[in-house]
């Protein structure tokens, strides 16, 4: 029978190089050449258009006609001063001589310093940036100028801390009349905002008093380990100071004693970084104990240096950069954006303002960022990280009040390599799986973002913990078995599999709690890391549902698994890129490098797959019928020693620091198309030579085997005009990222390229493949590229949609045609804005892809063990609409935008959604009769449990009861007899699941899994 539906065009963001891959495939051409090149030009193009719309900004910010010309230099000449002296004594003096017309107009302007802007929002009358939302905005577009000029001018230091602190802080001091510590106070966030992970955000934080407070504490946090640092050119930010800032006692010294020294070295060359690097590692080798065990780490982003528990490790980052405003300006989240030089303690102002609010303001960048862009995307795992630590995150009102969605048309969605650059495989003809509702439902504002938040929310509800008002009983085939609770099955009891021991920290009652696993509420392999796996954050809906487990642990609900987050181990966008460990006091050197050999030798030997496939070397391996010749069959990958010309290491260690950065490289096994290579190795040469650096001492991609190299047995490998495999080699200059954008783009590419377990892996040289082999690789490395293309800052310049259409939009389209036939692939140009003003916080782009974010719906979860959870929850159910009430209490104000006063018995937050106890509905005589209501199998030959009063309530978890259908395979092996255990097959089940994250994974000695 043949199936008809309409085909409906796609907004997507993919710009040209997603444009250029489509009409790349559609030409049936799959050189990567082509594709890969223009990935890079695209993107350097993107940067230096960036690079040159913020230059714009410090001389062409103030609107054409809005003040006279003489006005405005008088006005200008005015902030110049305030930036480059904010000191009050400045400020007085620009105040007696700054016209009274002009104030309006300098306080709006974000080209001042943050306590500029402070000390005019406090002058009589001048309160245009009070506390709320505009002072938010004001600092967004702060960044802006601070980033466009280059300079450190725009960072604050912990001493200005009275005017940046002031109206919400005070100094607490001792007997002796000395200050211990800044208490700040905060208050409630305005209602329309979004606000969520604040469920452990206090009322009021202590700081150090000053920067030499500060110091004292760090030099007492670190044991020692960097007495005798020269700290000149050297930055640590992030975590540590954060933590040190904190830590304004020494009884809390052991709360942050497991973090690391992420440190960066700014204003140097790469020969002058590579001597700084080796002067730290020296000192903090000097500082270790006498015969303690110790390792250092080189992979193609940090060098690590790693001794015993508790010797701090210290990270240094491998990145060319300007000044400490360069490095701080890069972080994801506002509360890591401070580090200390030494001598001084700087903040950016949003961090601030985080350390002030408890919340850290969402912005695109969390999504879109990129490492070496101005903002680099964060993860679930780092937000969670830090609610545990009490910061929340907030969304602004003004990207609130922009968003308009109809949620009639909110479907799930194909993955966006399909709608990018349309089918690959030819198994998905339509953007969408499901047809839209006729009649429209808009909403939008506040209500909108609150709603869908709201559905992730009660998707994790439903599934581990019970009923809510989405899964109504009216909805299900057996009501008795929907009101259920694990203790009346009747072959097994659920409890023993998915509720766990825990005791109340607080009381120290014990009771029994589901374990939450992100892994179970992912959509389908999104929960698997890079790269195919998300690094950043998924759809507002699916990131609500993380949250949800996070809030629903603090409400001691359940118990959370956080092993279960999608790693970013291995990950080329992460500096975390080591095997993963546990630092404790069982953590040893040995062990860990151990791990890293076991993953260059894995590396190793997938690239012997790939080599085997080399015509010459098959034909000498392998003898007739394929089968291994005698001569080889136990060891001809032993010839390989002296027949290859570099040693595959994306990981090297030493004990000796002169050997891991001068000797040591990164070097990596990259099939390469003839073109590309050729291309990169031009490009990479001119790049080096405008960076004042030879590049003939440079190698960048090299053949992994030289004629004569080896000892005869094997013969040289075959070189093709088409692929070849090639050798990535980074050495101690090239592997400083930031050296010029040119060089940093290849490296994206030939990640792409190396690192995927499945390019590596497969037999995709070209030798006598089939075009679907030459297809599934240009699907694959495609998918990665732009994936690439969602994080950088080419979304700047604007947005491109693409669809597809077979005839008019709507009309029906046979899904049985084959591939192509009946179908037009054509671009949609929209109205692109020919220029953003960052300066319109938001803008349309913000607007374009805050809607997006929130429109996407996560795809179907399709692991078996949706149905091994609480009968309440289906998956159909995920796209019933939350009531109003769920989500907008009743009564409740959501117009509100200032701070409010924060009462010290509040708890200061509210959750999204309310979950309110779903008492049982009164049994009606037809059902009482034996009624049949649908699907009878299910109760089938069992008696109807009976009616617990405990299930109405919404205190410990209930109705955990699998859903028996006759089609599961899991049910035909239900165990049966008293001790009966449950079969499970891989990660195919819950149970499974619960027995992978079981004891030394998370789960704790109490577990009863």
């Amino acid at each position: 029978m043949t199936r008809h539906r309409p085909v409906r065009p796609i907004m997507m963001d993919y710009v040209p190089s997603a444009q250029y891959a489509r009409e790349d495939i559609n030409s049936t051409n799959y050189d990567l050449s082509d594709l890969c090149i223009k990935h890079i030009e695209t993107h350097i193009k993107s940067a230096e258009l960036y690079r040159s719309k913020l230059a714009e900004l410090l001389t062409n910010s103030q609107k054409a006609g809005t003040i006279p010309p003489l006005t405005t230099i008088a006005m200008n000449s005015m902030i110049n001063s305030l930036r480059e002296d904010p000191s009050p004594s400045n400020f007085e003096t620009v105040m007696k001589h700054c016209p009274e017309s002009l104030l309006g107009a300098m306080i709006d302007s974000p080209k001042l310093h943050y306590t500029s802007m402070l000390r005019f929002s406090e002058q009589k009358g001048w309160d245009k940036l009070k506390d709320d939302s505009k002072r938010d905005i004001w600092i967004l577009k702060n960044e802006y100028f601070v980033r466009a000029d280059g300079s450190d001018w725009g960072l604050l230091n912990l001493d200005d801390a009275d005017i940046v602190f002031g109206h919400s802080s005070k100094l607490v001091e001792n007997e002796a009349g000395e200050p211990i510590y800044r208490e700040i106070t905060r208050k409630i966030a305005p209602t329309s905002g979004l606000q969520y992970l604040d469920q452990k955000r206090t009322r009021t934080i202590k700081i150090q008093p000053s920067t030499a407070a500060f110091k004292k504490t760090f030099d007492r946090l670190m044991g020692g380990a960097l007495d005798g640092l020269d700290w000149s050119n050297v930055l640590v930010a992030g975590g540590m100071p954060l933590s040190t800032l904190l830590c304004v006692d020494e009884s809390m010294d052991e709360k942050f004693k497991s973090n690391d020294i992420d440190m960066y070295i700014y204003g140097l060359n790469p020969a002058q970084a590579n001597e700084k690097i080796k002067h730290i590692a020296n000192i903090w080798k000097k500082n270790l104990k006498p015969d303690e065990d110790f390792v250092m780490i080189k992979n193609a982003r940090t060098v690590t240096l790693i001794g015993t528990f508790p010797h701090r490790r210290v990270q240094i980052i491998m990145k060319m950069i300007k000044n400490p405003a360069a490095v701080l300006l890069n972080f994801d989240l506002d509360q890591v954006a401070i580090g200390y030089t030494g001598d001084n303690v700087l903040l950016l102002p949003r961090c601030a303002r985080a350390l002030e609010t408890g919340y850290a303001i969402f912005t695109l960048d969390m999504i879109h960022g990129h490492h070496l862009n101005e903002r680099r995307e964060t993860q679930e795992s780092r937000l969670l990280k830090y609610a545990q630590r009490g910061f929340g995150v907030r969304i602004l009102p003004e990207f609130c009040q922009m968003v308009e969605i109809d949620f009639s048309k909110r479907r799930v969605t194909h993955p966006f390599i399909d709608q990018a650059v349309g089918d690959l495989g030819g198994s998905h003809r339509y953007w969408y799986r499901h047809e839209a509702p006729e009649t429209p439902d808009i909403v939008s504002g506040i209500q909108a973002v609150r709603r869908v938040f709201a559905a992730g929310e009660d998707m994790v509800h439903r599934f581990y913990i019970g009923r809510t008002e989405v899964s109504a009983p009216e909805d299900y085939d057996d009501e008795d078995g929907f009101y259920s609770d694990p203790e009346d099955q009747n072959t097994y009891n659920h409890a023993n599999y998915y509720l766990f021991d825990w005791v109340d920290p607080d009381t120290g009652d014990k009771m029994k709690l589901p374990k939450g696993q992100f892994s179970s509420i992912d959509t389908y392999r999104s929960g698997v890391g890079a790269p195919h796996g998300k690094r950043g954050l998924g759809s507002l809906e699916m990131h609500a549902r993380h949250c949800a487990l996070f809030r629903f642990e603090q409400e001691k609900k359940m118990i959370v698994d956080y092993n279960t987050l999608a790693s970013t181990t291995y990950d080329v966008e992460s500096y975390d890129m080591l095997p993963q460990y546990n630092w404790n006091s069982s953590f040893t050197p040995k062990s860990f490098t151990d791990a890293i050999d076991d993953y260059n030798e894995n590396l190793f030997q997938k690239f012997c797959s790939v080599l085997e496939s080399d015509p010459a070397i098959e034909a000498s391996v392998l003898g007739p019928r394929r089968s291994y010749n005698r001569a080889y069959e136990s060891g001809w990958k032993s010839h390989l020693k002296g027949y290859l010309t570099r040693r595959i290491r994306r990981i090297a260690y030493s004990k000796d620091i002169n050997e891991l950065v001068d000797r040591f490289q990164i070097v990596l096994p990259v099939v390469v198309n003839y073109r590309l290579e050729e291309w990169i190795k031009e490009t990479f040469a001119k790049a080096l030579d405008d960076a004042g650096i030879p590049s003939h001492q440079h190698d960048i991609l090299i053949p992994v085997h030289k004629s004569g190299m080896g000892d005869g047995r094997l013969p040289d490998t075959t070189e093709s005009d088409d692929e070849n495999v090639r050798y990535w080699v980074i050495d101690s200059t090239t592997v400083w990222a930031g050296l010029d954008r040119r060089i940093d783009e290849i490296f994206e590419v030939l990640w792409v390229l190396s690192l995927s377990n499945d390019l590596v892996s497969d037999n995709l040289l070209g030798y006598g493949s089939r075009e679907d082999a030459a297809k599934e690789w240009y699907q694959l490395v495609a998918t990665i590229l732009l994936r690439r293309v969602t994080k950088l800052s080419i979304q700047q310049l604007g947005i491109s949609r693409v669809g597809r259409s077979a005839g008019k939009v709507g009309e029906d389209h046979d899904e049985s045609a084959e591939e192509g036939e009946g179908l037009s692939r054509e671009f949609i140009e929209p109205r692109i804005p020919e220029d953003i003003n960052p300066l319109e916080i938001p803008n349309e782009r913000d607007q374009y892809l805050f809607t997006k974010w929130l429109t996407e719906r996560p795809i179907e979860i399709y692991r078996s063990y949706q149905y091994e959870v609480h009968n309440s929850y289906r998956e159909s159910n995920n796209a019933v609409p939350p009531p109003a009430i769920m989500y907008l209490r009743e009564g409740g104000d959501y117009s509100g935008t200032e701070w409010t006063d924060w009462p010290e018995d509040s708890p200061g937050f509210e959750p999204v959604a309310t979950f309110r106890p779903q008492p049982r509905r009164k049994i009606h005589s037809s059902d009482a009769e034996g009624e049949e209501t649908g699907g009878g199998e299910d109760a089938e030959g069992e008696a109807a449990p009976a009616e617990d009063p405990a299930a109405e309530g919404e205190g410990a978890p209930r109705g955990l009861k699998r859903q028996r259908e006759s089609v599961d395979v899991m049910d035909m092996l239900r165990p049966s007899g008293p001790g009966a255990s449950f079969a499970s097959f891989g990660n195919d089940t819950a149970m499974a699941d619960a027995d992978n994250h079981g004891e030394g994974e998370g789960a704790g000695p109490s577990s009863t899994a």
